[in-house]
């Protein structure tokens, strides 16, 4: 494919072996039905291809090297992919990344893609801002994600509502989002992207606005 149209998310996801592609779309899947659904596909994904920067030009690239909006119906018919929530899994990933704006136009401002978000007041204004803690305990009462993710969510966020402004990208995150934060186990993430697919977001989304990565 060309260079032609690559987002940083792309990019980033580009640089994902397909295990861990796979992995990732597997936690978004865990959010609606059992862990490990996903993961029957990685013998066919590994026989028929290199990368996920492959896929895309065979399944998201046309001919001009201009990506689509999502991969197309040739993918999941050639790798036997029927099962709807297993398609959707498999997109989320994508549609993420081609949602994060170019570097040369991105905006400084975007939409506000926590509107309805955390506890009703991470970006709507309609009721008090939520800390980061109370924010991961919405996402998991369990606690297990305020264990693993505040003290890096609290070096260097200040408010729920700057996270979702710069990583949510409609109703899934970024690529990006799991990158810097460092959310590698897929249950984790099926967590953080059933949490913002509740929030009842329209197709558009805001995209990180600053191209360096967290220390």
């Amino acid at each position: 494919a060309a260079a032609q149209g690559y987002t940083p998310g792309l990019q980033t996801l580009f640089e994902l072996s397909i295990e861990e592609w796979l992995e990732g779309a597997d936690g978004i899947a865990a959010a609606s039905s059992a862990p490990g659904r996903l993961l029957r596909h990685r013998p066919a994904l590994l026989r028929n291809f290199d990368s996920v920067e492959q896929i895309a030009a065979l399944y998201l690239f046309d001919e001009q090297g201009n990506p689509g909006q999502e991969l197309v119906e040739d993918f999941f018919r050639d790798l036997g992919v029927a099962a709807f929530e297993e398609r959707e899994a498999l997109q989320a990933s994508f549609r993420a990344a081609l949602s994060t704006p170019s570097v040369g136009s991105r905006s400084r401002n975007p939409p506000d893609a926590c509107a309805g978000g955390a506890g009703g007041g991470a970006g709507d204004g309609s009721g008090p801002a939520v800390s980061l803690r109370g924010w991961l305990l919405e996402v998991d009462a369990s606690g297990t994600l305020a264990h693993h993710y505040l003290a890096r969510l609290q070096d260097n966020y200040d408010t729920p509502e700057q996270v979702c402004r710069l990583y949510a990208a409609g109703a899934a995150w970024s690529p990006l989002f799991f990158q810097d934060l460092q959310v590698l186990d897929p249950r984790h993430r099926g967590l953080f992207s059933a949490w913002l697919a509740s929030r009842g977001l329209g197709a558009g989304g805001g995209g990180r606005s600053a191209p360096d990565a967290l220390p």
